[in-house]
């Protein structure tokens, strides 16, 4: 099995055929708290923005105000990903025994890693790890993993505002894929390691629940995802020929 990735299209390969990724398969599951932070992000630009402007703004400030405002949650967003592509990378050098330059937005995650490699003394074994599932045909990269006390840890870093449900599905897909390809060692335990932006103290966070019901959570919506793919290319063609 062969299995590539295409960093600029953030696209996954398995022998020449393009697959999910694991975070375009979490995509799928509920996040209602969207909603609300993407408001959120708008009415803080429009205040912001309002500070500048005057007491009296015209209706065509409040109109651009309102347009650039709509999209500022994504502006936040994209903010935020390369800012924990930054970190990611950080760990890896670190782990890698190599010599890092910290930018002060960011020196607080870095603390958090240094104390909790003061504390749980990992033995690192590998990072940023691409797996992919040979039944299931699906890809994902996961951060890294570890040796502590005695066991092997599949571990991902996070640097979101809080940890997440989801995180244990992501972490069990990659181990199902790992183990899929044969790979060693074996995966003992999962965890994330959690070192917030905002905030002093991390969390490693160990998932020892029942796998069975994530695991078909996850395999469900692969297969709609799957399926959505199909109707996506074909599906809306054969209808719109049909209604013809």
């Amino acid at each position: 099995m062969k299995i590539e990735f295409d960093e600029k299209s953030h696209t996954y390969t398995i022998d020449g055929e393009v697959v999910m990724g694991v975070t375009s398969v979490l995509d799928m599951f509920p996040k209602g708290w969207l909603v609300g932070w993407s408001c959120k992000m708008m009415a803080e630009h429009i205040l912001s923005k309002l500070k500048g402007i005057g007491e009296t703004p015209s209706m065509q400030e409040i109109e651009s105000l309102v347009l650039k405002g709509k999209t500022a949650w994504r502006e936040k967003r994209d903010s935020a990903a390369d800012t924990g592509t930054d970190i990611h990378a950080i760990f890896e050098d670190i782990i890698n025994g190599k010599v890092v330059t910290v930018k002060d937005d960011i020196s607080k995650c870095v603390d958090q890693f240094f104390e909790f490699q003061k504390k749980y003394k990992p033995k690192w074994i590998a990072t940023e790890q691409i797996v992919g599932h040979k039944e299931l045909r699906y890809c994902g990269t996961f951060d890294a993993l570890a040796e502590i006390e005695g066991k092997v840890y599949l571990i991902d870093f996070k640097t979101s505002t809080s940890v997440k449900d989801s995180f244990s599905i992501q972490l069990l897909a990659y181990k199902k894929a790992h183990e899929s390809m044969g790979k060693t060692p074996k995966v003992d335990k999962m965890a994330v390691l959690w070192t917030p932006k905002e905030g002093d103290k991390y969390e490693f966070v160990v998932y020892d629940k029942d796998e069975k019901l994530e695991w078909e959570l996850f395999k469900s919506a692969l297969m709609f995802c799957n399926h959505f793919k199909i109707w996506d290319s074909m599906g809306k063609k054969y209808y719109r020929e049909k209604k013809k």
